[in-house]
């Protein structure tokens, strides 16, 4: 009899055990299905404040039940603030903290020239960049740009601004005017007298924007442009002072990643034939090509420009083969 009863007492913890096993598994399935179609309509987050529409917030609730997921915390779902931009978000005071700013307090002590209320400042709501200020040499673990003013007698030899190792910053520091092709910021302390009109601290964005069509682009039949960088576009076998034409964008945007081919479509690369039918010298080869991924989208004319897109004039007055009309397009 207590054979039985232990028998019987075995099946039913099986049975309610076996059942448990199967409905975990209904749950786990049904779980997948709700996760995979709110991603598909929804998103990714499960914090409930990145969702405007009250469907995708239901749908969440339904998926954090039925999955068993613990929602994030507030901390998590708090948005991050975005790094600040050099330079719009940093400014110079010589005249203590800048309302609206978080700040770096910048004292050399040894000078007596007013340093006391000097501060480097960075647009509140943006990320901290984590500088540090040392006025004994550079601070420990973190990357430091000399801050010095060789025509200041005051100890400036051991100035430095430092940061963390993974800032996205580039800092570069010059005592004899802005650096070119970088964006500065004038550290001027007017009260002292050795020389500090001339101090920048200058980066150049690590996040350039895209170059603007056609505002940031020129053509150039007489080298290089100042102020932008440039590819050459040559054809060698066309004796009309091809040499140095130049098609450029304006320096501090992105490299659009042009290429150019006098011999054919590069591979791998989306590209439009530049051409000119009444040229004789193997223009019909020539061609400017862009990675796939581009938003610009060219279109080549060698009869005037083309109605309803922005062009841009190439002209090689040197060449008699009607290089009058012709126009790169976007």
């Amino acid at each position: 009899m207590r054979f039985l009863s232990s028998l019987v007492i075995i099946l039913v913890i099986s049975y309610v055990a076996a059942a448990a096993s199967k409905k975990e598994v209904r749950r786990q399935k049904k779980c997948e299905k709700k996760k995979n179609t709110f991603a598909k309509k929804c998103g990714e987050s499960y914090c409930p404040n990145k969702y405007e529409k009250k469907k995708c917030q239901r749908m969440l609730k339904r998926v954090l039940k039925v999955c068993k997921i613990e929602p994030p915390s507030k901390e998590e779902c708090s948005p991050q603030p975005k790094p600040p931009v050099w330079p719009v978000d940093f400014k110079w005071s010589s005249a203590g903290p800048v309302a609206g700013y978080d700040c770096i307090r910048i004292l050399e002590s040894a000078d007596p020239h007013t340093w006391h209320d000097n501060y480097f400042c960075w647009k509140k709501g943006t990320k901290n960049p984590g500088f540090k200020w040392s006025s004994a040499g550079p601070v420990k673990d973190m990357k430091c740009i000399q801050i010095k003013e060789p025509a200041d007698p005051h100890t400036w030899h051991d100035n430095f601004l430092c940061l963390p190792h993974d800032s996205p910053l580039h800092l570069q520091w010059s005592y004899a005017g802005q650096i070119a092709n970088e964006d500065c910021i004038q550290w001027l302390e007017s009260a002292d007298p050795h020389t500090w009109h001339d101090n920048y601290l200058c980066s150049a964005d690590p996040n350039p924007r895209p170059a603007v069509w056609p505002v940031d682009f020129k053509w150039s039949s007489a080298g290089p442009v100042a102020g932008y960088d440039c590819i050459r576009i040559l054809e060698s076998a066309d004796p009309h002072t091809w040499h140095d034409n130049y098609f450029c964008w304006k320096k501090g945007t992105k490299n659009p990643g042009f290429k150019w081919s006098s011999a054919g479509p590069v591979k791998d690369m989306k590209c439009t034939q530049i051409k000119e039918p009444s040229d004789p010298h193997t223009w019909h080869d020539n061609f400017l090509c862009l990675p796939h991924d581009s938003p610009l989208h060219l279109q080549w004319s060698y009869a005037g420009p083309l109605q309803g897109k922005k062009c841009i004039r190439w002209l090689e007055s040197a060449d008699p083969n009607t290089w009058h009309d012709n126009y790169l397009c976007a």
